[in-house]
């Protein structure tokens, strides 16, 4: 392994890691506020509330906007 490709590989590592603890990272945080999040927008009760209500597609809005 010469030098070039050992640099490469070195920065590559370091890429991969900062990706990974992001990853964790949401997680983790995601696993701390869903619970405050879920009683202050009081839907305690249903699977994936706070998550999938910004997400989940509304009915004709694909028509109104034309896409």
């Amino acid at each position: 392994m010469n030098a070039a490709n050992r640099q490469y590989t070195r920065w590559l590592t370091l890429l991969g890691t900062i990706i990974t603890q992001f990853a964790l990272g949401s997680v983790y945080t995601w696993s701390l506020f869903n619970s405050s999040l879920s009683a202050k927008l009081d839907e305690t009760g249903k699977p994936g509330g706070v998550f999938i209500r910004p997400v989940k597609p509304r009915p004709g809005a694909l028509f109104i906007r034309g896409r």
